[in-house]
């Protein structure tokens, strides 16, 4: 059973029930969205915030300048491409920096109602998987810490190219809103068993599984939809990152 910490207890309750004996074709799959589900916090806004801090850009605030001028089809992908360039190598020893920093700051903090989850699933035999709007190296250096592997990381990724560097053309499906159904079909290809997610973003993949969790927040339409659908809802958890400065942008 899961602990109890601080899940509703109707939620609990419906999620052991589904651990133990899940539903439809085997093994069973788990589609979880990374910012403000797993954790608290968004580790795309801890990485800009980090990286300016230390170069001088100010990629953070031109991210919501560009997302209020265009949205999320502009600006989602744009944080991913701002790190062309690098090599996987190098942009995975910038996030393994970024994160330490960042969780000891708590500027992102595990759930670890979100980590038993993922624990009680492993032991149980299910496939977890990642599908996340930021960086898929950023998110799959963390994911890694608690036992999901790269290869289950669907996220915003780039082109690499002949040089090994990345380019700024980004891997589509682009993961955010339909990309992320998108990207559950073309790599899944079957529908998930059980999907949790936070924002209007996830709600396509979640519409498309067996079973859904809304982490409930600010989102007043996008509570009546998980009503409507019978999805479970989970809330009382904080959104907001500890650091002065740093935005919600649950993507």
């Amino acid at each position: 059973m899961l602990p109890a910490r601080t899940w509703n207890p109707d939620v609990r309750a419906a999620l052991d029930a589904l651990i133990a004996n899940p539903p439809g074709a085997q093994p069973a799959i788990a589609v979880l969205d990374w910012d403000d589900t797993v954790i608290a916090g968004d580790v795309s806004l801890a990485l800009l915030n980090s990286v300016d801090r230390a170069t001088g850009t100010t990629h953070h605030d031109d991210y919501f300048r560009l997302l209020a001028a265009h949205g999320r089809a502009v600006a989602y992908p744009q944080i991913t491409q701002w790190f062309a360039g690098h090599t996987r190598e190098s942009f995975q020893a910038l996030a393994e920096t970024m994160l330490d920093e960042s969780l000891e700051k708590g500027v992102v903090a595990w759930r670890q109602e979100m980590v038993d989850l993922i624990d009680a699933m492993h032991r149980a035999g299910w496939e977890v998987w990642v599908v996340s709007a930021s960086p898929s190296v950023v998110v799959s250096v963390m994911a890694a810490r608690v036992g999901i592997p790269g290869s289950r990381v669907l996220a915003m990724s780039l082109q690499t190219g002949l040089d090994g560097r990345f380019t700024t053309e980004v891997v589509q499906p682009a993961t955010f809103c339909e990309g992320k159904l998108e990207a559950v079909k073309l790599h899944i290809g079957r529908p998930p068993t059980f999907c949790a997610g936070d924002s209007r973003s996830d709600a396509d993949m979640m519409g498309y599984s067996l079973s859904a969790l809304l982490i409930d927040g600010h989102d007043v339409d996008l509570r009546a939809e998980a009503i409507a659908r019978g999805w479970w809802r989970q809330a009382g958890w904080h959104h907001t990152a500890a650091e002065p400065g740093v935005r919600v942008s649950s993507a």
